[in-house]
């Protein structure tokens, strides 16, 4: 999934919740729902209307294990964090595969010079408060809680 797709497609809200902030997201496909977690983190991380991000000056490929999906989603979202603190690096595109407890989640987009790296909303942590994965007869339904 692209960023632009995300922003079209409309398949999230947020969620109140004090001092925190929260998404709800839907998706047809589990993969579809760690896509669109990871594209929102991004989204809340980084001011796009800024500065255009291209796809093709940096790649990366996160894995990350876990007993359930939920706990799968923290770790993917955890690393992404990772990645954009520390590497400075904002993803556009986020295609993810499962296989029994395992993601790989391959990303593109673009490292942001330090002197260019504003953050938009700084959020610390992906919490484990209200947090859910679940299947609908229309596919998949998220929840997940970010502490700012």
């Amino acid at each position: 999934m692209k960023i632009t797709e995300l922003v079209f497609e409309r398949n999230y809200r947020y969620i109140e919740h004090t001092a925190d902030v929260g998404v709800r997201v839907w998706a047809t496909t589990k993969e579809g729902i760690y896509e669109t977690c990871g594209l929102l983190l991004f989204e809340m991380l980084f001011d796009f209307s800024e500065q255009d991000v291209q796809p093709s000056e940096g790649e990366f490929t996160v894995r990350v294990s876990a007993d359930d999906d939920e706990l799968l989603l923290i770790e993917l979202l955890s690393e992404l964090l990772f990645l954009f603190f520390e590497k400075h690096f904002v993803a556009i595109e986020i295609i993810v595969g499962l296989e029994e407890k395992k993601l790989a989640a391959n990303l593109r987009g673009q490292i942001i010079p330090k002197k260019r790296f504003r953050v938009k909303h700084e959020i610390k942590a992906v919490t484990y408060h209200q947090l859910y994965i679940k299947h609908n007869d229309r596919g998949y339904e998220a929840q997940v809680i970010f502490d700012v």
